[in-house]
């Protein structure tokens, strides 16, 4: 839980570092993106809400809520509710836009943030190692009649 809510605080940070570099094209697809996981997240309160329908139900044939008790209880289930909405909308966007493991899945001719610690191959050394597999492999000779 401190591992997501840390990893979204890092990954917010550097996505506002992103979206503005971005043009019209990827800004619309970049929010509309950021509204589906709302609605995605937003889905979190049906499987809550059974669940406390499910326990009033077993808690009102025992004990009848009225007043002030029903009021507390339905408050508990709405923040709970809000709370695993909030919590699922940071899931998705820890998946969706992962800055600290460079994750992160461009649109087609967005611009991406380059990491500094990138090392760079050279051709050469690319080279030589597909020279040298394919000398070490020879293919056996066909026989002749």
């Amino acid at each position: 839980m401190k591992n997501l809510l840390s990893n979204f605080v890092y990954n917010l940070k550097m996505y506002l570092k992103y979206i503005v570099k971005v043009g019209f094209k990827e800004l619309f697809f970049d929010v509309l993106i950021l509204v589906l996981m709302a609605i995605i997240a937003a889905f979190a309160y049906i499987p809550v809400g059974l669940v406390g329908d499910l326990v009033r139900g077993f808690i009102t044939s025992f004990v009848s809520l009225k007043g002030v008790v029903a009021a507390l209880y339905n408050w508990l289930f709405l923040a709970f509710q809000g709370i695993c909405s909030i919590l699922l909308f940071m899931y998705l966007f820890n998946n969706r836009y992962d800055f600290k493991n460079d994750k992160v899945v461009p649109i087609e001719g967005s611009y991406t943030l380059e990491r500094k610690d990138d090392i760079e191959l050279n051709n050469k050394d690319n080279n030589k190692k597909i020279k040298n597999e394919k000398n070490e492999f020879d293919l056996p000779k066909e026989k002749e009649n």
